[in-house]
């Protein structure tokens, strides 16, 4: 393992045990204030904990940069001085993904803080949470003050107050999203029933048709939870999953097959330091199996990370060893 990667892991679970809300554990984060981002916001950067980098798509007239949104004028409030910005002062669109190193399971909150000054005139501006390729739920703003949503118009009235944004996943079937309005008075909030699991934010801005800062748009302050308490199996695909969640030190974990490719499996088990406290490899005849882990013994309780790869990819989850 690189000394980058182990550091990686040891920032990502020292935030996972030390920092705690009342809402549950501290999983992920970034803000555009942190070091890493002190020479810019480009393709490929990730300052944060919990996420992949960052991906661009840009356009002719397009780009992405860290700034203050009191330059455009914004309110700062919430959203803080030094945030991620984008603008768009032709035609074209430039679209910035963060996706999740997890995608968001029951009990996790996602929150983000949004803001927006004039409208996006000609085109549009906002931003999708997506399931892979799938867009789960839109939030846009188009050539009037109205803020729209997948579920219709959440806001009328004009205002610069940045906009709290919380998505919160209630089931394996529901999610509920919270607004607040740019006017400091207005509200939003509607449930979204999907079974689809949100695993990045899209943002994008377009055709603004002049170069006026005040179309700028600007986010900052990710933060997910988790939910102290849980007790949800692992997926590691469509079609296979980890169980149990938690697990007792000493004990077996399982991996059930259902119809996964044949092939070398390889499992990493991390612990909060950033080291590798287990390895496992076997070879999957493919079709429906069963497969016993044992956890070794005396492994301190609390939040693991369990890293799974086959075929050259790899995905991450969260364990809970008691």
């Amino acid at each position: 393992m690189t000394k980058f990667y182990q550091t990686m892991l040891r920032a990502f679970f020292l935030t996972l045990v030390c920092m705690q809300g009342a809402s549950g554990q501290q999983i992920a984060f970034d803000d555009a204030a942190g070091p890493s981002y002190a020479n810019g916001w480009t393709n490929g950067t990730n300052g944060g904990n919990g996420f992949e980098p960052w991906v661009f798509s840009v356009g002719a007239n397009t780009g992405m940069f860290i700034g203050d949104p009191a330059n455009n004028g914004m309110k700062t409030e919430g959203i803080g001085t030094t945030a991620f910005a984008m603008f768009a002062t032709g035609t074209a669109y430039a679209n910035a993904r963060r996706p999740f190193k997890a995608e968001m399971q029951p009990g996790d909150e996602l929150t983000f803080y949004w803001a927006i000054n004039f409208d996006a005139k000609n085109g549009s501006k906002g931003f999708d949470f997506k399931s892979g390729t799938n867009t789960v739920f839109n939030v846009n703003n188009g050539g009037n003050d109205d803020i729209t949503t997948t579920s219709g118009t959440a806001f009328f009235e004009y205002g610069t107050n940045p906009v709290f944004v919380k998505l919160k996943r209630l089931n394996a079937e529901n999610y509920t999203l919270t607004l607040t309005g740019r006017d400091g008075i207005e509200s939003y909030s509607t449930n979204i029933n999907s079974t689809r699991a949100v695993n990045a934010i899209d943002f994008y801005i377009g055709n603004q048709g002049d170069g006026l800062g005040e179309r700028n748009m600007y986010f900052n302050k990710f933060i997910i939870t988790s939910a102290t308490s849980s007790t949800r199996d692992i997926m590691t695909s469509a079609s296979s999953r980890i169980f149990p969640n938690p697990v007792q030190s000493g004990s077996n974990l399982m991996i059930e097959f259902e119809q996964d490719r044949p092939g070398k499996y390889t499992m990493n088990l991390f612990h909060v330091s950033g080291m590798r406290v287990k390895q496992y490899v076997w070879n999957h005849i493919g079709g429906k199996q069963v497969q016993s882990l044992p956890v070794p013994a005396g492994l301190a309780s609390g939040l693991y990370l369990i890293e799974m790869e086959v075929g050259g990819k790899k995905s991450m989850s969260r364990l809970i060893i008691q």
